[in-house]
């Protein structure tokens, strides 16, 4: 009954095609609006039903909710959106609604890679005010944004990037968290801006790490851009935060005590003082 066309995120993203009721025998072009927020992933979205033949412009509106798997109608809405709810509330499948929560992420996936740190607020734990070294994950924060999946030997596994956030620090590594079902999640510490593998810092086979990191690229030409970016925004957005803290100024990468050049990197990248922050010491 539902069409996904991930192909066409700006446009319409699913096409309605009832095969009862009313409504049969038509095609209707669907367009999402989703919540607006890129650090929110509710699975809310109104549904706007268009015809595909004959008479132009809304002819039906809903609200869905993806995650819960529910319909209700919209006040106000075209008069035909009864008719809609109802086709759809009896014929629905499991299939169905995973071509719905598909253009709902496409939205989604959008809105957390492309949205101005200048307007969103976000709230950090605040244990991180005393350990500004902590690596954060990038979708803990906004946890609708696309994670990477690659491949080996038939079994798929997915990695999660991990950043140093502190506004004060201004190395470029990520550590690149790598689990699959039913395993001990590994990882591997990589510079996005040297595209280097960051070997005494990784848990993961160097080996493996490369072989991920060609699939990774050969997905998407600016991955490492995209690393640089996230890494960007994270800090921009804990900058905000500790800026509205009471009595809190934003504390130095190094601590009081002096750190030696072979130790780890108070900045908590995992790598030693003299080849992270200390460099320009």
């Amino acid at each position: 009954m539902i069409t996904a066309t991930p192909n066409q995120p700006l446009k319409n993203v699913i096409e309605f095609r009832p095969e009862t009721g009313e409504l049969a025998g038509h095609s209707y072009a669907v367009f999402f609006r989703v919540c607006s927020s890129p650090a929110c992933d509710c699975g809310f979205t109104v549904l706007n039903f268009h015809a595909t033949e004959g008479e132009e412009g809304l002819v039906g509106a809903l609200e869905a909710n993806v995650h819960e798997r529910t319909l209700k109608l919209r006040d106000g809405g075209p008069s035909l959106s009864a008719c809609f709810k109802e086709t759809m509330d009896a014929g629905m499948q499991e299939t169905d609604w995973e071509n719905l929560e598909r253009g709902y992420y496409l939205y989604k996936n959008i809105l957390a890679e492309n949205f101005d740190v200048e307007s969103l607020d976000m709230d950090f734990p605040k244990e991180l005010i005393d350990d500004l070294g902590m690596m954060q994950a990038y979708v803990d924060y906004l946890p609708a944004a696309a994670v990477f999946v690659v491949e080996k030997a038939g079994e798929k596994f997915t990695i999660i990037d991990q950043y140093c956030i502190n506004p004060n620090c201004d190395c470029t590594d990520s550590f690149l968290s790598v689990s699959k079902e039913g395993a001990e999640p590994t990882g591997f510490l990589y510079n996005y801006r040297s595209k280097k593998i960051v070997a005494e810092s990784s848990t993961l086979d160097i080996a493996t790490a490369a072989e991920f990191l060609v699939q990774l690229r050969y997905k998407n030409a600016s991955f490492d851009e995209q690393l640089a970016k996230r890494n960007r925004n994270m800090r921009l957005l804990f900058a905000k935060f500790l800026q509205k803290q009471p009595q809190r100024t934003i504390a130095p990468v190094a601590s009081m005590r002096k750190t030696g050049r072979n130790e780890p990197c108070p900045c908590g990248s995992g790598r030693k003082y003299k080849n992270c922050c200390g460099k320009s010491k």
